[in-house]
């Protein structure tokens, strides 16, 4: 025998949106993001980003080689 609680919460119903509204909202929201012009835009700011990342890691280890 499985016993289900239902405990009484007014008006949540009306605050939480349903499965499908929630499919819809995420459909709209997918729509307005910005989105790249070519795969070699995308390309070049991957490889931007990464020499970035490799200089922001390598400058403490030079400053502690160089003494300060």
């Amino acid at each position: 025998m499985k016993l289900k609680l239902k405990l009484p919460n007014p008006g949540l119903e009306g605050r939480i949106p349903s499965h499908a509204e929630m499919e819809k909202m995420e459909e709209l929201q997918a729509g307005e993001r910005p989105q790249w012009d070519n795969k070699a835009q995308y390309m070049l700011t991957c490889v931007g980003f990464c020499v970035g990342l490799g200089n922001v890691w390598r400058f403490p280890y030079l400053c502690q080689s160089h003494g300060g």
